[in-house]
């Protein structure tokens, strides 16, 4: 299993200087994002902050003090604006490529992290609530 902000954060690694921190964000329209920082070592990414659904402002004050920080994902914009001006917001295009998602399974799978088919269940940050549509649709006659 590979989460979906390390495969976010991993895309950002060939535009990262060495000891260059990304942070990748979804907004989750709750007043809050899906947050996780990580930093360029080498040809990999460390995981400074791992994935936490926090409060704009919370977010940001965990945001690493570096010369250089991208913000990646569809709640880069959000965040963007409460960071030094060393922040960089990618577009919001910048969205998980499956190449990577194969590439950072493949580690894991060399690091013998692996999943039982039969037993694994997605890891969410916070509890999923499903509500009842606000609206009925209607059917044109």
């Amino acid at each position: 299993a590979v989460p979906s902000l390390d495969a976010l954060a991993a895309q950002a690694l060939p535009l990262l200087p060495p000891g260059g921190v990304v942070g990748a964000v979804f907004n989750s329209r709750k007043g809050e994002v899906y947050v996780a920082w990580f930093e360029r070592r080498g040809d990999y990414l460390e995981t400074l902050q791992p994935p936490a659904a926090l409060p704009l402002e919370r977010a940001a004050a965990l945001a690493p003090d570096v010369p250089t920080c991208l913000l990646v994902g569809e709640g880069a914009a959000l965040l963007a604006p409460l960071l030094p001006d060393a922040a960089t917001a990618l577009p919001a295009t910048f969205a998980p490529h499956p190449g990577w998602i194969a590439r950072l399974g493949y580690a894991r799978w060399r690091q013998g992290q692996t999943e039982s088919v039969a037993h694994f269940e997605p890891f969410y940050l916070k509890p999923f609530v499903a509500r009842q549509p606000t609206a009925t649709p209607t059917l044109a006659p």
